[in-house]
């Protein structure tokens, strides 16, 4: 299901399990995670989804153009 109809895409994977916690601080990801990679003035949070994958996130939202590389067990969301 969409939050916002209309808006947004699911780019890769298929959302398995449940969606535990949502954050855009890669340090507080946690199994079950979304993590929100979100840009921002001094850095982008796109650097960093690869690290919260591996801290158990399930899930990544990420603006179109940002650059991932491949999150293998992960849903990216656009």
């Amino acid at each position: 299901r969409m939050i916002f109809p209309g808006q947004g895409s699911l780019t890769e994977g298929a959302l398995e399990g449940e969606v535990t916690d949502v954050t855009c601080g890669s340090r507080a990801v946690r199994p079950g995670t979304l993590f929100a990679a979100l840009e921002g003035r001094a850095s982008d949070g796109a650097r960093f989804a690869q690290g919260a994958v591996e801290q158990g996130a399930v899930a990544v939202l990420a603006r179109e153009a940002a650059e991932l590389p491949p999150l293998p067990g992960a849903t990216v969301l656009r």
